[in-house]
Parts: structure tokens; sequence; C-alpha cells
């Protein structure tokens, strides 16, 4: 058997999920369509997609309970979480927040996202699942650094967190980003910059001791990032093989992300990080 006969049966795996949301799913059925042993497939089906069969079923089914809260506001969140298959609204919102970073009540009231086709890095062993999102314009307080960027960012981090938090700024309101503005594939190590950013209110007075910045609004592709730090460059670069495929137009104004919880009390493997490309504005 060659490589595009296995591709195939891949294949008839995603069409046959896709087109069976609404039933049960058997592992037997499965392994019949794809014509490969119930031992195997699910090695199989994860050395294709990265992905467990079990988390294919699971994230398909979110991502149409996502469309059905997005497009479909007469349908309750209860409603919504048994037509995908959960027993209770709680453990479908655990589930859900656990997939997108949010309740799916916030997601219903944040009409700003729209969910978009997965994309697979097989060779990355990465899934990333991108979506436009609209952004307000956020005032930044900005530490630059230069060097490799695990590197610049820990100096970063470590002098802008010795200011903010002495000075009150980390409130449950304010958000971090890191704005990275080189690619190091082309960028001499000593020459790569990176600024660590938290948001600040339009009236903060800047003492000098760092820069201003503004996130200008506007749409933007965002993905989510959930692991370690250090694993953050594959999902940028499936993020940039999956605006090459589907032919998006980058505005002029650098790429960024934001960290979600603390580094220093979460397990890496639990970080959640959003990465956010600037879409061109469509006149």
């Amino acid at each position: 058997m060659d490589r595009k006969e296995y591709q195939d049966r891949i294949d008839r795996v995603f069409e046959y999920v896709r087109g069976n949301l609404d039933e049960t799913i058997l592992l037997d059925d499965i392994a019949k369509v794809a014509c490969f042993s119930r031992y195997h497939i699910h090695r199989i089906f994860y050395a294709y997609t990265g992905e467990t069969l079990g988390n294919y079923v699971r994230r398909l089914r979110l991502l149409r309970s996502a469309k059905n809260l997005d497009c479909s506001p007469g349908l309750s969140i209860s409603r919504v979480a048994l037509d995908s298959g959960y027993d209770t609204p709680a453990s479908f919102a655990r589930s859900f927040r656990k997939h997108f970073g949010c309740s799916p009540k916030e997601f219903r009231k944040d009409k700003s996202f729209i969910v978009n086709n997965t994309y697979y890095d097989r060779k990355k062993n990465v899934v990333i699942v991108p979506k436009e999102v609209k952004l307000k314009e956020m005032r930044l307080l900005c530490c630059r650094e230069t060097g490799p960027y695990m590197e610049s960012a820990k100096r970063a981090w470590d002098k802008i967190f010795s200011y903010a938090y002495p000075n009150k700024l980390i409130t449950r309101h304010a958000k971090m980003f890191g704005i990275g503005y080189d690619d190091p594939i082309v960028t001499a190590p000593e020459n790569i910059r990176y600024d660590a950013c938290i948001t600040v209110e339009k009236n903060f007075v800047n003492k000098g001791l760092f820069c201003i910045k503004n996130i200008p609004a506007g749409r933007y592709l965002a993905c989510l990032h959930r692991g370690p730090y250090s694993k953050l460059n594959d999902t940028w670069n499936a993020m940039y093989k999956w605006v090459n495929d589907n032919v998006k137009m980058l505005a002029d104004f650098a790429s960024f992300e934001r960290y979600v919880n603390d580094p220093n009390s979460t397990n890496e493997d639990d970080l959640i990080t959003y990465i956010y490309l600037p879409l061109e504005i469509i006149k």
C-alpha cells in the first residue's frame, strides 16, 4: 500500500466523522470505513493528523457548536450542548473553554469571532484553528530587548514587571502582549527585537522608563496556541502557511502574541497564548 492510499483512507475517516456528528461514532465503524484494523487505526490517524480520533470528533463538534452559538442566537446554550453530544451544559462549558479559551456565553457575546478552517501541520504535529477577529485599539506600555526571542523576552518581562507590579498596573483588566519584529531565520540573533507590553489606560502618564505604543483597531487573524512557549514558533509557521494557502493579505503592522496565564504558576502544557496577524483592510 502506498502513501496515497493511506491518505485516501484517512480522508474517508474525515468525511465519515463530518457526516455523522449527530450520531454515536464507534471505533469499529471508523475502522471499517478506513479499512484499517481497529487495533491500529488510532496510531495511523494520529500519525497523519497529529490529533487523536477522540479529539478530532470532539473538536468538530465544538466547532459546530461555536457556529451554532454565533449564527443561531435563538438556540439556548443548553440546547447547543445537547446537540453537541454533551450530557450537561456544565461539561459542555468546560470542554468549550478548554478549546476556545472562553465560555460559550462569552463566545456568543463576542460577535467578532468567525470559526474558520482548521489547519494541520503533520510534520510539526501542530493543529491550529484560525479565526478572524476584530480588535479595538489598545494602548501599551512596552519594554524593548534584543537578542534571541526566548532570552530577550525573559529580560523584557523581568524589567517591565519590576515596574508594573509596584505601580499597580497588573490589574484584572490588564492584558499582556509580546511583539516580535524580526524573523530569526534571516536576522542575526543580536539584532532580533522583542517588546514586552502591558495594556494601560488612556490617562496613564508615562514617566519615560519605557515607551508607549498602540495596537491599531482592525481585523486580525487569530489562533490559539496551547503549550510551552518553546513551541510557539511551530504555531507561527503553521499560521503563515495557512495565510498563504488561503490567500490572505496582511497589513503593514507587526504580528503579536497575547499571554493569558502566568508561566510561573501554570504547567507549561497548559499555557495559553493567542497569536494575532493583522489583516489588510478591504476597500
